[in-house]
């Protein structure tokens, strides 16, 4: 994370971790966030992210706001999930409508779906690569540019295209993929790093990622 964050912004890790990717798992999750983000608060930050898009989408938009809520209310930090982010971000880039790559499938996906069309967009269509959980972050970067732009391809009428998961390798794919397809493209680090300036009053832009980052809008 810290390559596209200004160099003011430190960041301290605890990590969850997920082995599976399954729905069963991100049920699980949410009882493991829980003493993190107590262990942040404690610790003085000035901004909670409980990382990882699944878990709090499984519970719908509405139930993710409800459990962000009563968190903020507890420990009087500002805390915000990575949906959260992602709905900000497509907002700020005028996004009404897009087309979702991922390397998730099954219901996964339909969590998703239902999700964003909870918060207000039009999810034209997901599609997912056949891999396991675990070896997503060994996808060759050719694999992953050819789905992604086959996936954008499909839906040319799309506003922009959003990679569903933060294992993704090689951030740095998402400015290629904006000169390939002409339009924004939304990964979930670009989000979070993008959030992290705007709760912070930050305007300080980071080339090389993608539209968001640059522009900082």
């Amino acid at each position: 994370m810290t390559p596209i964050l200004p160099p003011e912004i430190r960041v301290h890790d605890l990590y969850l971790g997920f082995e599976r990717g399954t729905i069963e798992e991100f049920r699980e999750a949410m009882d493991g966030y829980g003493p993190l983000v107590a262990a942040h608060a404690e610790a003085k930050v000035d901004l909670i992210h409980p990382e990882g898009g699944p878990p709090f989408m499984i519970h719908g938009y509405d139930g993710e706001q409800r459990i962000l809520s009563q968190w903020n209310k507890t420990y009087n930090v500002p805390i915000f999930s990575s949906g959260t982010s992602q709905v900000a971000a497509l907002k700020a880039l005028r996004v009404k409508k897009f087309v979702c790559a991922t390397y998730y499938g099954g219901p996964v996906n339909q969590i998703v779906t239902d999700y964003f069309s909870q918060a207000g967009f039009e999810v034209m269509g997901i599609q997912g690569l056949n891999v396991e959980f675990q070896k997503v972050k060994d996808l060759p970067d050719q694999e992953v540019l050819d789905h992604v732009i086959n996936v954008a391809n499909s839906r040319p009428d799309a506003d922009a295209l959003y990679m569903l998961g933060s294992a993704w390798p090689r951030l740095s794919i998402v400015e290629e993929l904006e000169r390939e397809i002409k339009k924004p493209v939304l990964h979930p680090m670009q989000a979070r790093c993008w959030y992290f300036q705007k709760l912070l009053g930050l305007k300080t832009p980071i080339y090389g990622y993608g539209r968001l980052m640059a522009e900082i809008p």
